[in-house]
């Protein structure tokens, strides 16, 4: 049987390679739950930008119900673009703070409503596209 080791006071004492293998377990933890909270949150954030760019899509269908056709413009929405037909429950913005980005397109009876993304740069991989036509 192996005698504790004593501190100089007499008190035992845990070893350098105890106390090493403990701290690195506790960061070992700490990298998976700071892991899993950051991809929660991403997967947070495109649900919300989804689900914000569908409401828009749902006040842009009620003027197409209205004039029929969908609004003519191209460009980031912002509050007087579509100000007559939005209400105060819709959000312009992404969840990363940019406005989504809406057009019509060839035809007066699609659009688009785009966000562009955690990288706020439009046309790359990262961008959520929400097209009338496939909807």
């Amino acid at each position: 049987m192996k005698a504790a080791i004593r501190s100089p006071g007499g008190r035992a004492a845990f070893t350098l390679v105890e106390l090493m293998t403990v701290i690195a377990v506790i960061a070992l933890l700490m990298g998976i739950v700071i892991a899993s909270a950051t991809y929660a949150s991403r997967q947070s954030d495109r649900k919300k930008a989804l689900a914000d760019m569908h409401r828009l899509r749902m006040e842009t269908d009620r003027q197409r119900l209205n004039s029929g056709r969908y609004p003519s413009y191209a460009g980031y929405v912002t509050n007087d673009v579509f100000a007559t037909n939005l209400s105060s429950a819709v959000s312009l913005k992404d969840p990363w703070g940019k406005s989504f980005y809406y057009s019509t397109n060839e035809s007066p009876y699609t659009c688009t409503i785009s966000s562009d993304g955690p990288d706020r740069v439009r046309g790359t991989a990262d961008d959520l596209v929400l097209d009338s036509a496939a909807n």
